[in-house]
């Protein structure tokens, strides 16, 4: 079983979350992962927990605003 905790935009401490995440992945066969909001996902990768963007852009380099590139987030 695969479990994805996407944290959208809920007010709460993303760390805290992921290290909860992370805890109970150790403890269990299922799979459990976190989708922070795009700010927090270098911290919350830095937890150990698995880590997913919740949005990338299929667009390459070059002169875009306000679009995530794939890359960024790898």
């Amino acid at each position: 079983m695969f479990v994805l905790v996407n944290l959208k935009t809920y007010p709460c401490d993303p760390i805290a979350v992921a290290e909860a995440v992370r805890d109970v992945d150790e403890t269990t066969d299922a799979r459990l992962a976190v989708a922070p909001q795009a700010t927090h996902l270098e911290r919350v990768a830095e937890t150990g927990a698995e880590t997913w963007a919740q949005h990338v852009d299929s667009i390459e380099h070059g002169s875009n605003t306000g679009q995530t590139l794939a890359e960024s987030v790898a």
